[in-house]
């Protein structure tokens, strides 16, 4: 009983930090700034060993003036951005915040006890005081964000917002990360922003799922680790720490199992990933009541149409009918003319300018019906554009298993004006994955290509999919895909 009762402070300590740090990490990792985190904490590490040395006083409030001159910087990143990478940017101010942090804690005389205090905290030790007031300052940034919910969604998901939006998201950050590190160390709270929402990543998209699902595995392992460190006299955060990161690779090869074990058939004519909407919770894709045209011209009409992750659907017509100008709608390049589109939540139908293109880049591959690429850059700076066009860091490796998965791993370095026809066709279609995007749509992505030519496609384009659960929408009048698509629309027609 008298162990129960001394845990009980630690586990509510590790509840509070779970409930906050996965909310704020679903918006960290939609925005791809991973370790903005790590560099927060570390700034906010300077005041801690500043406060072995000035007093423990002094110390907390040069923790806040640090944190929020991080914030500050943090919240001018994507000016930062258009010269430098994000990710290389966030290391810099890591590297330095690390480097002030070792040079004033050399100064003390128990230097290195100091460093373990601020990497792994001293949460078996938190007080009834203590835990009181961290809930009323988590209580308060809470209130804030569900205030001001829309606006934090706004930046995150769909990339709009200014300065004063993101100084504020990082200001707010900032200082629950004060007092998060000073309680629990840089290391668990690392963890608790990062873990539990790339867990939810797993198996969910939509945020709140995410969000639960997070909170879930955070209390679970939270309480094993705290157990644990207790009875085996063990530091508790790097106990927490390596139960997170344990379960997290576990529960990827899992899923990397499930994948591969219900992926595309080797058959042509077979789609395992298109189901029905029925045996989905949540709609990924919902179209409502659209028109499509130019200016203020109607060309045609697509009453409703839903698809769940992984479902695919075919748009076919005679030429004419309309199915390009759908399918261009249906991509965010021509802007409805009435009714909705949403993706995963966000209407994407009322998008406009900056907003409406980084959304589309990271959302929305596009095949199109002939090759559009840059032709002074190779076939791999094209692929690498696709992605800075997007906002999203580089990444040769995935560029490169892409071409590898296509066959195309020798022309990395070709032009694409010296490529066939059918290796132009597979360029596009690794241009249209690289993002991970949520819906790939195809232009007639087939149909100048024989038969041959034609089932190599749409098996690479189904594989594909699949690796990131994405739809595929196409639009076509070659009827020789159709075995390939359990939903069909026939445009200019009933369905």
């Amino acid at each position: 009983m008298e162990a129960l009762t001394f845990l009980i402070w630690p586990f509510l300590a590790c509840l509070l930090l779970i409930l906050i740090h996965a909310w704020f990490g679903i918006h960290i990792l939609e925005r791809g700034i991973i370790f903005v985190d790590l560099a927060l904490a570390q700034f906010i590490g300077i005041g801690l060993a500043l406060s072995f040395v000035v007093g423990e006083q002094r110390g907390l409030l040069l923790s806040l003036v640090f944190a929020l001159l991080g914030s500050v910087v943090l919240a001018l990143s994507r000016t930062a951005a258009r010269h430098v990478n994000i990710e290389a940017f966030i290391g810099v101010l890591y590297i330095f915040s690390f480097s002030a942090a070792t040079l004033i804690l050399d100064r003390s005389p128990h230097g290195m006890e100091e460093f373990k205090t601020i990497m792994n905290g001293n949460i078996l030790w938190v007080t009834p005081h203590e835990l009181l007031s961290t809930a009323a300052l988590y209580g308060c940034v809470g209130l804030l964000h569900f205030l001001l919910r829309k606006r934090f969604h706004a930046l995150s998901f769909e990339g709009k917002g200014g300065f004063p939006t993101e100084l504020l998201f990082f200001a707010s950050f900032s200082i629950v990360l004060v007092k998060s590190v000073r309680m629990a160390g840089i290391l668990q709270v690392f963890s608790f922003l990062v873990i539990p929402a790339l867990i939810g990543r797993l198996f969910f998209r939509k945020p709140s799922r995410v969000l639960v699902t997070g909170w879930l595995v955070g209390v679970l392992v939270s309480m094993a680790g705290i157990f644990l460190s207790f009875r085996l006299d063990l530091p508790t955060a790097p106990v927490i720490v390596a139960g997170l990161a344990g379960l997290f690779f576990a529960l990827l090869a899992l899923r990397i199992f499930l994948k591969g074990k219900n992926g595309i058939p080797e058959t042509p004519g077979c789609d395992r990933h298109s189901t029905s909407p029925s045996s989905h919770e949540v709609s990924m894709l919902e179209i409502t009541q659209l028109k499509a045209g130019y200016e203020d011209k109607v060309v045609v009409e697509l009453p409703q149409l839903t698809l769940a992750p992984g479902e695919h659907c075919l748009l076919l017509g005679a030429s004419g009918s309309g199915k390009t100008t759908l399918l261009c709608t249906l991509a965010g390049l021509l802007t409805p003319l009435g009714g909705t589109m949403t993706l995963d939540g966000t209407s994407f139908g009322d998008l406009r300018g900056a907003a409406l293109d980084e959304f589309r880049g990271r959302n929305i591959g596009i095949i199109y019906q002939t090759l559009h690429m840059a032709g002074a850059l190779t076939v791999m700076q094209n692929l690498l554009l696709a992605r800075y066009a997007a906002g999203l860091p580089q990444d040769r490796a995935k560029a490169l298993y892409l071409l590898e998965q296509l066959g195309l791993a020798d022309k990395k370095d070709d032009k694409p004006e010296t490529l066939s026809q059918g290796q132009q066709q597979r360029v596009a279609i690794a241009r249209a994955v690289i993002n991970a995007p949520r819906i790939i749509v195809g232009d007639e992505p087939t149909s100048a290509l024989d038969d041959a030519a034609c089932e190599t496609v749409m098996g690479l384009l189904l594989k594909l999919a699949a690796i990131d659960n994405a739809s595929l929408v196409v639009a076509t009048h070659d009827q020789r895909i159709k075995k390939y698509f359990h939903k069909q629309i026939m445009v200019g027609g009933d369905r």
